[in-house]
């Protein structure tokens, strides 16, 4: 690739349909387990993976400190149940935002080299149906 590419690409966010982000989560269910169960999260699809954000603390308006996380359903009609289920819903007194979640491509990728990371959370391939944004964009 050529730097030109590669620098265009690194800019990129790329929207993950299976990927939901969420932010305004109380510190009292903040947790992986908790989000993974059929009382929150658990009950709109299987989650193979969750990533809660505990070291960003956001300041909800009322109620109180709040977290972010990253859940990873196992299809896309499943994120967006669930987006669509608890998007400006009111939990412990904090407003629940939540989108699809975006990711980029991984330095490796971008530089023609292996990446040797099994957990690697970025985009390894170049696919015609990414749905991709600049920072600025979004």
């Amino acid at each position: 690739m050529t730097r030109e590419k590669i620098k265009k690409l690194s800019n990129l966010r790329v929207i993950q349909k299976t990927l939901v982000y969420v932010i305004g989560i109380a510190p009292e269910i903040a947790s992986e387990e908790k989000l993974k169960s059929v009382e929150y999260f658990g009950q709109y699809g299987n989650l193979q993976k969750v990533v809660v954000n505990t070291k960003d603390v956001y300041n909800a308006t009322r109620g109180g400190p709040s977290y972010s996380a990253y859940l990873t359903f196992n299809s896309a009609r499943e994120s967006a149940i669930a987006i669509l289920s608890v998007d400006q819903f009111v939990l412990n007194d904090r407003m629940i935002r939540a989108s699809f979640g975006t990711s980029k491509f991984c330095q490796f990728f971008l530089n023609n080299q292996k990446c040797n990371n099994r957990d690697c959370l970025y985009l390894h391939e170049l696919r015609a149906d990414l749905e991709a944004y600049t920072k600025e964009d979004m």
